[in-house]
């Protein structure tokens, strides 16, 4: 039986004494499995209240016990740790690689702490549950997509289509169509992304059954309804001194409004905006998904640095996909650097939502 002690005194005994062997001595009298039910535990309940000093101490206890472990209680750690956000990195990274599914799956879908080069070498060197594992992250970049496609375990590669926040380069976008020519499953999840490039989507559509045609013309049939729909003169965006002012016509933003509250607008129809250099109606989306005024939204969006932007879409839970669609629009009169992407990306992907959403509360607060 584990040991009864008061989580919350716990904690501030760790916060106190930062070091291995404040946490050894509490597990002194447990074995391998209540230590590590114990440890996690403690970390879990606590982990927001931890220095990078306290995460290290826990990271020991951890890795020196995960080696003698059975396969049940690493299961159960890992899916104790894979969604916290500041979880330890070794011991992450130990039960990423572990060999049995059960163990590694957690991780492999759902931490963020689990870097880049590791999934890339899980993608190269791991078996088929491990990629399936892999294909449903909340995002996957380019790099991970091309490793993903070139496995050509068919259920792998429709999963990672399957996946909304998926990147995909053009290459392998039309390696994929090839495919898809003889894989009506994949046809019919290629039909339902909108970043389909339009010549590649036509090819898929004049060599598939009618099925699929269906469903591409269903999805082209949606998009055109909703971008259709309420259009109004473009008075109110006139001050906005962005080149698109110009257009004659806009979405309203009353119509915007409504469909997002009744549920019509999503991120697909944010991101559609953005590829479509409609900033006005990307503000209001965005302005609506992150809490801010539309204002606001505008204003970092007009300026040379990414960063603002950045932190906004991430408070509004948007994938990469979407806040890279947002950052070229922003960027249209200044494009940015394969090098700046990339590293947009990565200060995209290390920022976390709860900084982002702080963040944006201050903007808030000043409007």
């Amino acid at each position: 039986m584990l040991i009864e002690i008061n989580l919350q005194e716990s904690i501030q005994m760790v916060r106190k004494q930062p070091h291995t062997a404040t946490l050894e001595e509490a597990i002194r009298d447990m074995d391998v499995a209540e230590a590590l039910a114990y440890v996690g535990e403690l970390f879990v309940f606590g982990s927001d209240q931890l220095s990078r000093d306290q995460i290290s101490a826990f990271d020991a206890i951890f890795t020196r016990l995960v080696g003698d472990a059975d396969r049940a209680t690493r299961a159960a750690l890992a899916d104790r740790l894979a969604p916290i956000r500041n979880a330890p990195e070794k011991i992450i990274r130990l039960l990423a690689f572990d060999e049995a599914i059960e163990v590694s799956a957690p991780v492999l879908t759902r931490s963020e702490q689990l870097e880049r080069e590791a999934l890339i070498a899980i993608a190269r060197t791991k078996g088929r549950e491990q990629l399936l594992a892999l294909t449903r992250r909340a995002s996957l970049d380019e790099t991970l997509t091309g490793i993903l496609i070139d496995c050509g375990i068919e259920d792998v590669v429709r999963s990672t289509v399957r996946n909304p926040g998926a990147i995909f380069s053009g290459s392998d976008y039309a390696r994929l169509v090839e495919r898809a020519k003889s894989d009506e499953v994949l046809a019919l999840s290629l039909a339902t992304r909108i970043d389909l490039p339009q010549p590649l989507a036509l090819e898929l559509q004049a060599s598939v059954s009618a099925v699929v045609r269906g469903a591409f013309e269903a999805k082209s049939a949606s998009r055109l309804a909703f971008l259709s729909s309420d259009l109004a003169p473009a008075t109110q965006p006139a001050k906005s001194n962005f080149p698109d002012s110009q257009r004659d016509h806009f979405i309203s933003r009353p119509f915007i409004v409504a469909s997002y509250a009744a549920g019509r607008l999503g991120e697909l129809d944010l991101e559609e905006f953005a590829r479509m250099n409609w900033r006005w109606e990307t503000a209001i989306a965005l302005s609506l998904m992150a809490g801010l005024k539309t204002e606001t939204v505008l204003a970092a969006m007009h300026q040379e640095r990414p960063e603002v932007i950045l932190i906004i879409a991430r408070a509004a839970g948007l994938t990469w996909r979407t806040a890279k669609a947002i950052l070229l629009l922003c960027t249209r009169e200044r494009p940015l650097s394969p090098l700046k992407l990339e590293q947009s990306l990565a200060s995209f992907t290390r920022l976390k939502p709860e900084t982002a959403k702080r963040v944006v509360q201050f903007y808030r607060a000043r409007e």
